[in-house]
């Protein structure tokens, strides 16, 4: 409903005001991490209505300067409009409950990685 939309609007303004807020009175850590605590509520009425369009996954090993953090973006549509099946770089055919999906990798990023 509209009001719903609303208030999640709301909550993402009251985020973004605490982002802000902590940038302005400390200094830039690249590894903080802003979660957007949506509640479910929220989004439960979108999701039945919905196929997920966008994936991401984090995958983290290791501890302290041996810790690396790799991200996967997998996506059911071509990462640009103007690029072709062809041409959108690597493709994953992926099979969920037995029906098969093209996906399109659309970000991939790594850690740096220290070598001793």
């Amino acid at each position: 409903t509209a009001e719903k939309k609303g208030h999640m609007f709301v909550e993402l303004k009251r985020v973004k005001r605490k982002e802000i807020h902590l940038w302005m009175h400390n200094p830039l850590k690249e590894n903080n991490v802003f979660q957007l605590p949506i509640r479910t509520t929220f989004v439960k009425e979108f999701y039945p209505n919905a196929n997920p369009q966008v994936w991401r996954e984090e995958i983290s090993s290791g501890q302290g300067e041996k810790k690396v953090k790799t991200m996967w973006q997998v996506s059911t549509t071509v990462p640009a409009e103007h690029m072709s099946s062809s041409t959108a770089g690597i493709l994953d055919d992926t099979e969920d409950g037995g029906s098969k999906e093209m996906c399109f990798i659309t970000f991939t990023e790594c850690s740096q990685v220290y070598f001793t």
